[in-house]
C-alpha cells in the first residue's frame, strides 16, 4: 500500500536534440520588423547593452563568434528562437561550466540599433544627469527609454531603476512588450507582473511606477528613472517623491514623452534643460528629424486633426493650447529648419540687436541679423554695461553692420550713451515708447514683435538654438481699450517661464526700423568704421574686459 505521505522523486526533463546532417540546408527563418512607438526594428544584429560604441560592438563581436555566429547576422526570428532554446535547453549552461551566466547575458544583444536622434539622446545623457527629451506622436520615445533601462540595469549589478507613467496600467501596457522584445536575448530574466518588476541575471532590477500614485515609490533609493508623458504627471510627483529617490545614489532621469501645453512639470523640465544648469539638458524632436513616419502619414494625420492638436501631437508645439499666443511654435521650428546660403543674402542689411540686462537672473543677448537669416545669437551673464560696451564693439568690428540697435529701457541707456560718446551711431529703443503705427499697436514692443512673426512666415532662417521656440513662442497678445494689439507683460512671461525672453526681446530690437545697407565706403562713418582702417589684430576686445578705445585713437 502506497503511503500518501510520501512525495514523489523529482523527475528530470530531458531534452534531445538532434544534429542535423551535414548535407541538408538550413531553413531560412523569415525576417519579422515587429513595429514600436514608429520604430522599425533593423533586421541585423544589434548595440550592445553595456555601450553603443566600438568597444561594445567587439563585445558583440566576441559574443557572437563564441557562439558560431557571423557578428549582426541573426535576423529578430532567429534571436526570438535562439533564446526560446537559451531557456528550453538545462544543458545550455551546466553547473559545472566555467562559462560565467551572468558574463554570458551581458554580452547579450537586445537588436536596437538607435537612430540619429536617439544616439544624441544617449550622448547627452553620457554628460548630463537629467534629461528632458520632447518628442512627436510614434516618433519612438518608448524604444529610447526602454533600451536605456535595460543598458543601465545590465550595467550595474544590484541597481534599482524604474519606470514610471501616469497610470499603472499605462506603464504595463506600453513598456511591458517592448522589455519583452528586447530582452529575448538574455538569459535568466524574470519578469514578475504581481510584482510589476523585471529581475535581471545581475540581481538589478526595473520596477514600474505609476505617477497617479507616486507615494508609492517613496522609500526606494533608484540609480535611475525613466518618466513617460510627464505632462499626465501630478504636480507634486516629481519634486516631492520621484526626485528624493534619486539623492543617495546620486541617480540619474530620462523625461520624455509629447507636449500639452505651458506651465507643466514637462514644459518646466524643457525649460530648465535649455538654461544654464549644468546638470539639465534638453531635446525637441520633429517628424522629420526621427525618420519614424513617412510625408504621406504625417499629411493623413493633419488632415484628421485640429491645427492645435497637431501642433501639439506632431508639432511639439508647448504653446498650441494657447489660441492667445503670437508666434506659434511651429513657425519658429520651420524656419529653424531652412537653409539659406550666403549668397542669397548679398546685400541684404546687416542689423545687431541688444537686449541689456545687468547682473540678475536675465542675460545681455546680441542678435545679429543678415536680411533672412538670424545667425547664431550670443549672450553675457551677470555682465556691467562697460563688458556689454566692449563686447559690442567687438562685434561691430567683427559682422560690419548697418545698423545697431539697443534696448535704451532701464540701463541699457548707459550701453547707448557709451557707444554714442565712443563715435558709433547707436538706434536707441525704448519698448514702452509709442509705436510707429499707433492705429495698430499699444507700443514699440509688440509692433516689433509682430514683425518678427511677418519675417517668419515669409520664409526668414533660425539657427537651430533649443531656447528660440520657447522664447519666440512665449508671449500671448492682449487688446487695450482701443483694440490695439499688445504684448503680456514681461513679468507674467517671466512668472510662466521661469525666466525672461531675452533672446526673442533682443531679436526682436532688429526689426526696430527699416534699415538698408550702405556703400563700401560711408563717407557719414566714423574712420574706425571704415574697411580696413585697422587690421584685425588691433581690435583686441578679450571676452569680459572692458578696453578703453582711446588707446586706438578715437
Amino acid at each position: 500500500m502506497i503511503d500518501p505521505t510520501l512525495k514523489p522523486a523529482p523527475t528530470q526533463r530531458i531534452v534531445r536534440r538532434m544534429k542535423r546532417p551535414s548535407h541538408v540546408a538550413p531553413v531560412a527563418k523569415p525576417a519579422s520588423a515587429p513595429q514600436q512607438e514608429g520604430y522599425t526594428h533593423p533586421p541585423g544584429g544589434g548595440v550592445p547593452l553595456q555601450e553603443e560604441t566600438a568597444q561594445g560592438e567587439h563585445t558583440a563581436r566576441k559574443a557572437a563568434q563564441t557562439k558560431g555566429v557571423p557578428p549582426n547576422s541573426r535576423t529578430f526570428g532567429e534571436r526570438k528562437e535562439q533564446a526560446q532554446n537559451y531557456r528550453a535547453s538545462p544543458e545550455k549552461i551546466p553547473a559545472s561550466s566555467s562559462e560565467d551566466p551572468l558574463t554570458t547575458a551581458a554580452q547579450a544583444t537586445t537588436g536596437y540599433q538607435p537612430r540619429d536622434w536617439q544616439l544624441t539622446v544617449h550622448s547627452s545623457m553620457s554628460q548630463h544627469r537629467f534629461c528632458c527629451c520632447v518628442v512627436h506622436r510614434r516618433g519612438g520615445k518608448i524604444v529610447l527609454a526602454v533600451n536605456t533601462l535595460i543598458a543601465a540595469a545590465m550595467a550595474l549589478p544590484n541597481g534599482r531603476f524604474a519606470y514610471s507613467a501616469p497610470t499603472i496600467k499605462q506603464a504595463k501596457s506600453i513598456s511591458w512588450p517592448i522589455f519583452r522584445e528586447y530582452t529575448l536575448g538574455i538569459p535568466g530574466i524574470d519578469f514578475r507582473p504581481a510584482e510589476n518588476k523585471i529581475v535581471f541575471p545581475n540581481g538589478a532590477e526595473v520596477m514600474l511606477f505609476s505617477a497617479d500614485l507616486h507615494d508609492s515609490i517613496r522609500g526606494h533609493g533608484l540609480d535611475g528613472a525613466v518618466l513617460d508623458e510627464v505632462a499626465s504627471f501630478p504636480a507634486e510627483a516629481w519634486p516631492t517623491s520621484i526626485r528624493p529617490t534619486l539623492s543617495d545614489k546620486n541617480g540619474w532621469a530620462l523625461f520624455v514623452g509629447t507636449v500639452r501645453g505651458q506651465g507643466d512639470e514637462f514644459h518646466r523640465a524643457y525649460l530648465r534643460g535649455l538654461g544654464d544648469d549644468p546638470e539639465w539638458c534638453s531635446h525637441m524632436f520633429l517628424p522629420h528629424q526621427t525618420g519614424a513616419l513617412s510625408q504621406s502619414e504625417i499629411e493623413s494625420a493633419k488632415g484628421s486633426m485640429s491645427e492645435n492638436q497637431f501642433a501639439r501631437e506632431y508639432g511639439c508645439d508647448f504653446s498650441a493650447s494657447t489660441e492667445e499666443t503670437l508666434i506659434p511654435a511651429f513657425l519658429v521650428m520651420e524656419a529653424m529648419h531652412r537653409d539659406t546660403w550666403e549668397g542669397q543674402l548679398q546685400g541684404a542689411p546687416k542689423i545687431i540687436g541688444v537686449d541689456v540686462a545687468r547682473f540678475g537672473d536675465d542675460k545681455t543677448v546680441f542678435a545679429r541679423r543678415w536680411g533672412k537669416k538670424l545667425l547664431p545669437t550670443k549672450s553675457l551673464t551677470k555682465a556691467d554695461t562697460m563688458q556689454t560696451v566692449g563686447h559690442l564693439c567687438r562685434m561691430i568690428r567683427e559682422f560690419r553692420p548697418d545698423a545697431v540697435i539697443v534696448d535704451d529701457g532701464g540701463i541699457g541707456g548707459a550701453v547707448t550713451d557709451r557707444m554714442t560718446q565712443l563715435g558709433y551711431d547707436v538706434i536707441a529703443v525704448n519698448f514702452a515708447h509709442k509705436a510707429i503705427e499707433p492705429e495698430r499697436y499699444a507700443n514699440r514692443r509688440v509692433e516689433m514683435w509682430d514683425k518678427l512673426k511677418l519675417w517668419l512666415i515669409e520664409g526668414g532662417d533660425l539657427p537651430e538654438e533649443p531656447i528660440l521656440p520657447s522664447d519666440l513662442s512665449a508671449p500671448q497678445i492682449e487688446f487695450d481699450a482701443q483694440n490695439r494689439m499688445k504684448l503680456e507683460r514681461k513679468e507674467k512671461i517671466k512668472a510662466r517661464l521661469g525666466r525672461s525672453p531675452d533672446y526673442g526681446d533682443a531679436f526682436a530690437l532688429t526689426f526696430a526700423a527699416d534699415v538698408y545697407p550702405r556703400r563700401a565706403v560711408d563717407e557719414h562713418l566714423p574712420l574706425y568704421l571704415q574697411p580696413d582702417h585697422h587690421k584685425e589684430e588691433d581690435w583686441d576686445f578679450t571676452p569680459g574686459v572692458f578696453h578703453d578705445h582711446r588707446e586706438y585713437g578715437y
